[in-house]
């Protein structure tokens, strides 16, 4: 059986982290060409989000149970959410870029995204 201090930190690795290695596996060169891009989003929006989220979990408008999560804080984040938020946005950049290489080459996501290498935005 599962231990039951790590729920949340699963949740975030079948929902983030497994998405997030498929997209780079199957997208290098999207994730290589746009790396820089991807980077100032994160700085962009990280701390935005973290501020509203230590402010929401030391006012105690939300928590995490304490029974499901590794037990390890920054400041009153747990680790789980910040890293969810740190492969989030990740992920949403990389497949927003995906996409719009996509439909500027009249493809659908579903025809694009299993293709490996980023054929389809080498194309002119």
């Amino acid at each position: 059986m599962l231990n039951h201090n790590l729920s949340y930190a699963i949740l975030g690795i079948i929902f983030c982290a497994i998405p997030l290695a498929i997209t780079i596996f199957l997208h290098p060169s999207s994730f290589k060409r746009y790396w820089k891009l991807i980077v100032k989003v994160i700085l962009l929006l990280m701390p935005p989000v973290f501020v509203v989220n230590e402010i929401g979990y030391s006012l105690g408008l939300y928590d995490m149970s304490s029974k499901k999560i590794i037990g390890i804080r920054f400041l009153h984040l747990p680790i789980e959410d910040i890293i969810f938020g740190l492969l989030s946005a990740i992920i949403v950049p990389l497949i927003t870029i995906i996409m719009y290489h996509g439909y500027q080459n009249n493809r659908r996501f579903r025809k694009i995204y299993f293709v490996k290498n980023g054929e389809y935005i080498n194309r002119k």
